[in-house]
């Protein structure tokens, strides 16, 4: 799952067929995708095996200086440790 901020930069698609000559091949790409970055996105299912639909996503640049301006439904993570605090408390 994505964050709503994140841009789509590729989609792939990897067959897996299961048969005794390509599965292990097919295993092999799917996983260098997976290893590159790309998460799957969809699958379906043929009538040898399954295609996976794999996503590239890019991720907005966090600054770590602009931790404090963080906020979670515009609220500061501050916000939510004091409040955690008080709970307990």
């Amino acid at each position: 799952m994505t964050k709503s901020k994140d841009t789509l930069i590729e989609i792939i698609h990897r067959p897996v067929t299961f048969t005794a000559n390509t599965i292990e091949k097919d295993t092999v790409e799917l996983n260098k995708a997976i290893s590159q970055g790309y998460l799957i996105h969809d699958s379906v299912k043929t009538e040898t095996g399954i295609v996976y639909v794999l996503a590239k996503w890019k991720h907005p640049e966090v600054n770590p200086d602009d931790s404090e301006k963080i906020s979670l439904n515009n609220r500061s993570l501050k916000d939510y440790y004091n409040e955690f605090w008080k709970e307990g408390n």
